[in-house]
């Protein structure tokens, strides 16, 4: 059987999140989607670069993981020849030239203020939520340039290792679905507790402010009982900058 090279792919998602995954990047369905994104780049862009594929794995700490947060797809638009929208980080807009939002992450920011009553700081980079343990990822990790959903559901059999390998291991840790695409991914979903709402996208084609149905404030009283207040995740910026 046709494999994955296994050290490269252990270089780019990095040991601790390998040791998770690797029945993932073993198998022949691992393979088979790369088959897919080398035909697809022969007349197509793939978002995000191939180098940014699994950097929502390597910028989050896999020892830190206090919520999941599952989208659709890559941002499938670019800023230039030579700079696409997205990062690899869902929603996140750190590689904005100008700190312009895309409307996916203008609405995340409407939905999280009018949720916790506080005008929340509308961050580009999304980091310092990982930096908190807010695992943020989409059911396709890839899409062509300006096709969104191209590659739902090609990156299932990720997902599948991943809630099976991994979130298994963390019955603690709630899990946030975005969109009905996203929710299908339910079925991997043993023993977590399950949110499903919908994604901000929706919200910014209808001029509304994106509906969280408490979501977040839930997953801090999960986090707050079981592990204690101080660990409860942050999503106002100002005050990670300025806590006093």
């Amino acid at each position: 059987m046709e494999r994955l090279d296994q050290q490269l792919f252990e270089e780019r998602v990095g040991t601790n999140w390998f040791n998770y995954l690797h029945k993932f990047f073993e198998s022949k369905e691992a393979y088979d989607i790369y088959q897919v994104l080398k035909s697809d780049a022969k007349n197509s862009v793939i978002s995000p670069s191939s180098m940014d594929i699994w950097r929502f794995l390597t910028c989050m700490d896999p020892n830190n993981v206090k919520v999941v947060l599952i989208g659709l797809d890559p941002y499938p638009g670019r800023y230039s020849k030579k700079l696409l929208h997205s990062t690899g980080i869902p929603f996140d807009c750190a590689n904005s030239p100008d700190g312009k939002l895309q409307p996916s992450l203008t609405e995340f920011w409407n939905g999280i203020s009018a949720e916790f009553e506080d005008e929340m700081s509308k961050e580009k980079d999304l980091q310092f939520l990982l930096n908190q343990g807010l695992f943020l990822g989409n059911r396709g990790l890839t899409c062509r340039l300006f096709q969104t959903e191209s590659h739902i559901p090609l990156w299932d059999p990720f997902w599948k290792v991943f809630f099976e390998e991994y979130i298994s291991l963390r019955p603690g840790v709630p899990i946030i679905f975005c969109g009905k695409s996203a929710e299908k991914l339910k079925k991997y979903v043993s023993f977590n507790r399950v949110f499903s709402i919908t994604h901000p996208s929706f919200a910014a084609r209808t001029g509304q402010v994106w509906d969280t149905q408490n979501v977040f404030s839930s997953c801090n009283k999960i986090i707050r009982d079981s592990i204690g207040k101080e660990f409860m995740i942050d999503y106002n910026f100002n005050n990670i900058e300025c806590p006093f």
